[in-house]
């Protein structure tokens, strides 16, 4: 029975029980337990209109501050394939969702899940979060399964997350997507995840882990500062305004924590300038680090990875950039440095790697984006000020102003005498950039994307290393860089930094091979979302089968035959 039909059959047996009142001579199913449930609670599907939300403050953040760190990076893993991950309680409340591109992020918000939105069973019917609490085991739920009529074209895959000691559900992990064929695979990689997540609970229960937590617990509740835990495996947990520290920054403080000085106060240098640490070791492995604002002494700062101040690039097409720019910034005009997504537009304005947040001492960084949170009027006097204060300024992302607010931009660029100005423009399409070079009277270049500068890319990738904090001790592979010389690199330069931060975060160290890739890499461009869940299903089965393929195969749940077959058509072997 092909897909369209299994979907077919499901919504009509659904409208049968109804009709009948359950009446039925079928052999009752989990789903149909789960049916009944929710039809006893709720009534009809049609009576459910969307889901219901909390505040904010009803929610439990000490489980975003546990497992916050992980799911990032099970979102890193994920990226490009259209998958959404979600953290619930154990109320079914949406704490936190998670996705790397706009598909996913398009999914979640069209049938409502957002943070806050409560998924109960009870509340929205049979769904891939609720039902995970009502049954206390993975489920996955597709298109018509589902009770309410809105989760219709979506597919959710959750696993309950237990407390190691009393087998109580603290949570729910889901991976959520559009409603697809040969979503099967969702359910080991859901698995996968899910089991990650419970050592994770179990190495926090140790003595020294335990102990850190309820430091970590205490201090939470004691203060708003940002605080992050370390542990062997890195950042294990962080409280909700330690989310908002720059990665970089989470490396510098890795690898302060890793020189393992006593606990105390400390500086180091973060992206914002000098800051002051309060800083405890517990036992041997496990740091916590709470950030208590800008130093008020100088001091030689402790330990900050190298962040090279060149841009590097050997291809024509990089030489040629660099070199017309040049010219342009000694024009009377305005410069428009258009590009794809993550190519390094803010970079090469500021004549220097730039990371979120950085806060340049020589020049001035607007970020036109903030003119939608300000309201047009405050951003453009704030602009205009700084502006003709006559300092080299750069301003990032004027895709996101409206069309007002290009006129407005217009009248500030008009009104000053200083030619010093920078903007970055980040769109698909080269003319854009010209179509605003007449309303912003401004030249404009193009910086092209990773894929037409790959003769460039063994040097992005030792600058990257040095500042992702990786020193010399990952070299690119002939093997690895073969592969990554024919990917498309939707991500550009972002996406290397994305995938030199994983290898490091895996412990990775000296050469890399082609097996330390993600799947996805492997097989370049033309993958859908599926074949791509399919490879990352395998590649983590094999890891912790070590390579074993008939274990794999139970791992996944699928037969010998199908792991063989599958690991000889994506060259995993």
């Amino acid at each position: 029975m092909d897909f369209d039909t299994t979907m077919s059959e499901t919504a009509k047996a659904k409208e049968r029980l109804f009709y009948a009142n359950f009446q039925t001579d079928a052999q009752e199913s989990a789903l149909l337990h789960s049916w009944k449930r929710s039809h006893e609670a709720l009534g009809s599907p049609e009576n459910i209109a969307m889901a219901p939300h909390v505040p904010a403050e009803m929610l439990d953040e000490h489980l975003l501050e546990v497992f916050g760190p992980l799911m990032s990076r099970f979102a890193d893993n994920v990226q490009g394939t259209g998958l959404a991950l979600l953290l619930a309680d154990a109320r079914g409340q949406i704490v936190q969702r998670w996705f790397e591109d706009r598909r996913a992020e398009a999914h979640l918000d069209t049938v409502g899940t957002v943070r806050g939105a409560v998924l109960a069973e009870n509340v929205v019917g049979t769904n891939g979060v609720g039902t995970v609490l009502a049954l206390g085991r993975p489920v996955q739920v597709s298109g018509p399964q589902h009770y309410a009529e809105f989760y219709q074209g979506a597919v959710c895959t959750g696993a309950p997350i237990m407390h190691p000691t009393s087998g109580n559900i603290l949570a729910v992990l889901t991976i959520s997507c559009d409603l697809t064929p040969g979503a099967d695979y969702l359910k080991p990689l859901v698995r996968s995840m899910s089991r990650e997540m419970q050592e994770h609970l179990v190495r926090i229960e140790r003595p020294d882990s335990r102990q850190m937590l309820n430091l970590f617990l205490t201090m939470s509740k004691q203060t708003g500062s940002p605080i992050v835990g370390f542990g062997a495996e890195g950042a294990i947990m962080r409280s909700s305004e330690g989310q908002q520290i720059p990665e970089p920054d989470i490396e510098v403080l890795r690898q302060f924590s890793q020189e393992e000085p006593d606990s105390g106060s400390y500086i180091v240098e973060l992206s914002s300038g000098l800051t002051e640490l309060d800083y405890h070791a517990i036992g041997n492995q496990h740091r916590l680090v709470r950030l208590m604002g800008p130093a008020v002494r100088a001091t030689t700062p402790a330990n900050r990875p190298i962040r090279p101040r060149n841009l590097v690039g050997r291809s024509p097409e990089w030489l040629a950039l660099v070199s017309q720019l040049n010219k342009l910034r000694n024009t009377e005009f305005p410069v428009i440095i258009a590009g794809e997504y993550g190519t390094g537009k803010a970079s090469l304005a500021l004549d220097h790697p730039y990371h979120f947040g950085d806060k340049p001492a020589e020049m001035e960084l607007l970020e036109a984006g903030e003119a939608n949170v300000l309201g047009n009027r405050e951003w453009f006097s704030q602009a205009r000020e700084i502006v003709n204060q006559g300092k080299p300024v750069v301003i990032r992302g004027i895709e996101a102003l409206d069309d007002a607010g290009l006129n407005s931009l217009r009248l500030v660029l008009s009104g000053t005498t200083n030619r010093n100005i920078i903007m970055t423009l980040t769109t698909e399409e080269p003319s854009d950039a010209g179509k605003l070079e007449l309303l912003l009277e401004a030249n404009s270049v193009w910086l092209p994307p990773l894929r037409d500068r790959i003769v460039d890319l063994p040097d992005l990738w030792t600058n990257l290393v040095a500042a992702n904090g990786g020193g010399s001790q990952l070299e690119l592979g002939s093997q690895a860089l073969n592969i990554l010389s024919i990917y498309d690199w939707p991500g550009n330069i972002r996406e290397l930094s994305r995938l030199i931060r994983q290898i490091i975060n895996a412990g990775k160290s000296g050469v890399v091979t082609p097996a330390d890739l993600p799947g996805t890499m492997q097989m370049g461009k033309n993958l859908s979302l599926i074949e791509r869940v399919e490879i990352e299903a395998i590649k983590k089965a094999l890891a912790e089968a070590n390579g074993n393929r008939s274990k794999a195969s139970e791992i996944l749940g699928v037969s010998r035959a199908t792991v063989y077959r599958k690991i000889k058509t994506y060259a995993l072997g």
